[in-house]
């Protein structure tokens, strides 16, 4: 049988599909380690904020902020790929 080019192409376009379902995937498992961590991250801020340590308080929160700004840019770029956002 001689397969046309109509007939190959949508194997291609599957594939790239299935690559962009599975990049979404791994970006929102990444997403949630990071909202994860965040979350364990806030509690050494607890844990300095009780102690009467402000700036240590200080500094765990910038980065737990800074995880979970990664964590939404995650899901933002998932959502991109699978079509949820524009």
């Amino acid at each position: 049988m001689n397969l046309t080019t109509q007939t190959r192409a949508p194997v291609p376009v599957l594939q790239n599909v299935q690559a962009l379902i599975r990049r979404a995937g791994l970006m929102r498992a990444m997403a949630d380690t990071l909202f994860v961590e965040a979350e364990r991250i806030e509690r050494f801020r607890s844990a300095c904020a009780a102690s009467n340590n402000p700036d240590g308080a200080a500094i765990w929160q910038r980065i737990a902020n800074s995880y979970r700004t990664e964590a939404e840019a995650c899901v933002f770029e998932a959502d991109k790929l699978t079509g949820a956002r524009p």
